[in-house]
């Protein structure tokens, strides 16, 4: 099993990072919010929240 070395440190793994600029990426990006977008259109497929809260223990 590997180690993990503590090559940085908190205060630079909770700055900001420059937004990608990998083509690949952007496109898959751009694909998965379409996809999203037009998921959320069709509110037959949406789980309704009492289900949800059920699911993880927060049920009224």
């Amino acid at each position: 099993m590997s180690e993990i070395k503590e090559t940085s440190s908190l205060a630079e793994l909770t700055q900001p990072c420059e937004p990608s600029s990998d083509p690949n990426y952007l496109a898959w990006k751009e694909a998965k919010i379409r996809k999203g977008l037009e998921q959320s259109k069709d509110r037959s497929n949406m789980i309704p929240a009492h289900k949800v809260w059920e699911t993880f223990g927060f049920e009224r």
